[in-house]
């Protein structure tokens, strides 16, 4: 009887056994068979499903559209250097005020200032939110939070910039007092000329594709605050949370300017307050 075991069964090496599963040309029908299978059923409609599983919650979220005071008149703006020097800048651009041409010039060139000194404007007062549902999906708007980004208690510099300046909000109004240990939204009974809002209408809300709703977001800030807001929705049985910020960033929060003024009727810095 020979001893497989044994190792003095002759020189020569034997070639390992391969379990037929493991074959190559096994493998290679296996391999193409599922492949085949995998694609008629991509192609029947399987690739619908795995796209449904991560637009399912893009799906039934409501659509938010934000827009923010970008006008360089008639605001206040947040200066990063001293604000005769600013003041000239501006001066130097606008040349003889009686001859300072349409009101797009001053525009444009007031904006061209305000970005060349690198100067901010207040964007999270007054941001405008248009908020609707995607197409046969009502969406139930349940509340909004704020999310506090950075407080500051000094706002910096602040200069006025315009003249004769006016105008009203007569949206859905919320405020938050961002200087507050936990800030909330509250809707506002007055608006910005001091008017009473008659029977202001709180959360929550229904909105669809066809029926939006026009919220205005006033963050009030005594020092510098960056923040964006959370909106609290349900749609088709479930819940969700969509950040509501500026285009990717905070908004940006501080008082109006009392103590500079830049008079765009006469091109110079003035104290607030003085004719």
């Amino acid at each position: 009887m020979t001893n497989s075991g044994s190792a003095g069964s002759g020189g020569d090496d034997e070639s390992p056994v391969v379990k037929w599963w493991k074959r190559p040309t096994v493998v290679a029908a296996v391999t193409t068979v599922a492949t085949g299978v995998i694609a008629g059923w991509l192609q029947q409609g399987g690739l619908s499903l795995i796209s449904s599983f991560f637009e399912d919650d893009n799906r039934s979220s409501p659509t938010v559209t934000v827009s923010t005071e970008k006008e360089a008149a008639c605001t206040t703006w947040r200066l990063h250097d001293k604000a005769p020097v600013v003041a000239r800048e501006l001066r130097d651009n606008l040349g003889d005020p009686t001859s300072a041409g349409s009101s797009d010039r001053l525009s444009k060139i007031l904006d061209e200032v305000r970005k060349s000194t690198g100067s901010e404007l207040a964007t999270g007062q007054w941001a405008k939110v248009t908020i609707q549902g995607k197409k046969g999906a009502a969406v139930v708007l349940t509340g909004l939070d704020v999310a506090i980004k950075k407080n500051l208690k000094d706002p910096g510099t602040l200069m006025f910039v315009g003249s004769g300046c006016g105008g009203a909000v007569t949206e859905r109004i919320y405020e938050a007092d961002l200087d507050a240990p936990r800030p909330k939204f509250k809707i506002a009974k007055i608006n910005e000329t001091g008017e009473q809002i008659l029977k202001p209408v709180d959360f929550p809300y229904k909105v669809s594709s066809v029926d939006p709703e026009v919220f205005i977001l006033n963050g009030i800030s005594r020092g510098f605050s960056e923040w964006t807001a959370k909106l609290h929705w349900v749609s088709e049985g479930k819940e969700g949370v969509t950040e509501i910020d500026d285009d990717g960033k905070p908004f940006l929060s501080f008082p109006e300017a009392e103590n500079h003024w830049f008079d765009t009727y006469t091109n110079t810095l003035k104290a607030r307050g003085t004719p």
